[in-house]
């Protein structure tokens, strides 16, 4: 995992809270990053990979995660999730908290 993906990482695991409603990981990190976050986020904070997107700010494609009405994934390999997820022009930009 490079250093700015760890160090998001690690945000992530403080600030992700059940308040948080929405979150994203850009699609371009390594699959190891993209994993571990995807792992955080459907096992530890009970969130869901939603769709693909681009980040309002910087038009890049993240992963939409969501705490929401849809039934939780199991921490299966994340390309295989990319696969079934449905590409999105609807932008987010970052943390949304409740």
């Amino acid at each position: 995992m490079k250093r700015n993906e760890r160090s998001i990482y690690t945000r992530m695991k403080k600030t992700v809270t059940k308040d948080t409603i929405y979150c994203e990981i850009p699609t371009a990190w390594t699959h190891e990053a993209r994993q571990a976050i995807h792992e955080l986020l459907t096992i530890t904070k009970h969130m869901h990979a939603e769709r693909i997107c681009p980040n309002l700010l910087t038009y890049e494609p993240v992963i939409l995660y969501a705490r929401g009405q849809s039934q939780e994934q199991e921490a299966m390999d994340i390309d295989a999730v990319m696969d079934t997820l449905h590409i999105s022009e609807t932008c987010w930009n970052g943390y949304k908290p409740a």
